[in-house]
């Protein structure tokens, strides 16, 4: 987990890059007694095509492989969560990630 947050934290830092307004960049965690819930939030230009960004090999980066979401995502899944993308009502992504949390916990 600690892979798929350092890339999207990485990924929202790079999209504000030269932008015009001042970067904001949220990071909420929630949690109840089934799932936790994490929301990494951008003030940058947000994203085309949410769904494929997670394609392999997909990127939006001149220097981008394209695999660090198709591998956050994989990561996610094999913890039986949940990671997607969307764009803000104003401006800015934000990108989510549901786990559920351990039944003996």
């Amino acid at each position: 987990m600690q892979e798929v947050l350092i890339n999207l934290i990485t990924n929202a830092m790079e999209a504000m890059e030269g932008s015009l307004r001042d970067p904001r960049l949220i990071i909420r965690a929630m949690a109840d007694r089934r799932e936790m819930s994490i929301q990494v939030i951008d003030n940058g230009p947000g994203v085309d095509d949410p769904a494929k960004l997670f394609e392999p090999f997909f990127s939006t980066k001149k220097e981008g492989m394209g695999i660090g979401l198709a591998v956050s995502r994989s990561i996610v899944e094999a913890q039986e969560g949940q990671l997607w993308a969307e764009n803000n009502p104003d401006f800015g992504a934000r990108f989510a990630l549901r786990l559920p949390l351990a039944k003996n916990a």
